[in-house]
């Protein structure tokens, strides 16, 4: 399945060629939230720290599987599945951060059931990244520092690591570069499972991104470098810089986003294009490759210039990027394969303020977030992959 979209911090650039086109341009697609998590330390309950007028959410994933949210908190060191309703049917958790659940009975040793609710200890030290196919839960975390390496070739600090668990939470094993047991990754920017259980783990080094590809069984398959160096040519006199990457959840493809800038490029970044290419692993070879759409919007005078970013590829090769637009609305388009607008939609979010979100993205289309706001957290959808059934 692709994975959601991490936090999206969609920047702003201004570029030359753009074409204008105001919030009346796009219908709304409206958002349904699902549920509400109310801010605390309890079992089924989100937590972040307020810090020098800042809020801070540390790191919190989502991702959906087979009917369950499973929500992600690295303040809290735990990971939870709730229903469509926003009943709690799974934990796992760090006993020394959290106090013991409700659902636990005195004595407990910190793993069973009571009622529907699964639950399962282990000692986390950072969550990062969350995953889950049919039968594993995977989960990113870090190693002690004694079991950091500075991997000087890549010029990064390697100190993360995936562990795997069952359906139960019970602890399996855990994962490295090389496979099980393998030595630690560099940072990790996300987690991608595909419908037949492979999953890639993509990490970011200095000189570009790193794909690491495993089997359901966590063999190593494919080890694909990515970067800036190795990108393919647009234009004598231009030079492109990797944006994010991501795959098909059914095909060996992998999709490149990437801007290119003119070598004598301005103050004003005239002449910039986003483009996205497909990368086919059966024959190493780059496609064409299609310019990303660009739009402004004029607000109170000024016009405002925006880029869209990769959420991911549908399971049909349909592909939808998201830009932030300002105030209460995010720009969601979809491209076929050819690069063709199918849609555009002005996202319906929330009237108060967001202080974080995280973004999933279904095989099917469907486009669901977790947001942080100041009283509580809300899991939400958009039918986006309603749209996708009537192209």
């Amino acid at each position: 399945m692709p994975k959601r979209l991490r936090t999206l911090l969609l920047s702003l650039v201004i570029l030359l060629s753009l074409f204008s086109c105001g919030k009346d341009r796009f219908t709304t697609l409206v958002r349904k939230n699902l549920f509400s998590l109310k801010l605390g330390v309890m079992e089924d309950e989100l937590d972040y720290y307020f810090r020098e007028n800042l809020y801070l959410p540390g790191k919190s994933d989502l991702f959906m599987s087979d009917g369950l949210f499973y929500v992600s908190s690295s303040n809290m060191s735990k990971i939870m599945g709730f229903n469509s309703y926003g009943d709690l049917l799974f934990l796992l958790m760090d006993q020394k951060k959290n106090p013991q659940p409700r659902m636990a009975k005195s004595g407990d040793s910190g793993s069973g059931r009571s009622s529907n609710t699964r639950y399962a200890t282990w000692p986390f030290r950072e969550i990062g990244q969350i995953a889950l196919d049919r039968e594993i839960l995977l989960v990113e975390d870090q190693v002690t520092e004694d079991k950091s390496v500075y991997d000087e070739s890549l010029e990064s600090l390697c100190s993360r690591i995936i562990l795997r668990f069952d359906r139960d939470g019970k602890y399996l094993d855990f994962l490295g570069k090389e496979g099980i047991g393998g030595t630690p990754f560099p940072y990790i920017t996300d987690i991608r499972v595909r419908e037949n259980g492979e999953f890639l783990v993509i990490c970011q080094v200095s000189l570009g991104e790193q794909i690491f590809w495993y089997s359901p069984k966590g063999e190593l398959l494919y080890h694909v470098i990515i970067d800036n160096d190795n990108l393919p040519l647009l234009d004598e006199g231009t030079w492109g810089s990797l944006v994010s990457l991501s795959c098909h959840p059914t095909l060996y493809k992998l999709y490149i986003l990437a801007d290119y800038y003119p070598e004598e490029m301005g103050s004003d970044w005239a002449g910039s294009e986003r483009r996205l290419y497909t990368f086919d692993l059966n024959t190493g070879k780059y496609d064409g490759g299609t310019k990303i759409p660009e739009f402004s919007v004029k607000s109170e005078g000024k016009e405002m210039r925006y880029i869209y970013d990769l959420l991911g590829t549908t399971s049909s090769g349909i592909h939808l990027l998201l830009s932030r637009t300002g105030g209460t609305a995010n720009s969601l388009i979809a491209l076929n394969e050819e690069g063709k607008t199918l849609f555009n939609r002005s996202l319906e979010l929330f009237d108060s303020p967001e202080i974080f979100n995280t973004y999933y993205l279904s095989d099917e289309g469907m486009l669901m977030a977790l947001t942080y706001l100041d009283t509580k957290a809300e899991v939400s959808w958009w039918r986006s992959d309603k749209l996708l059934d009537k192209e």
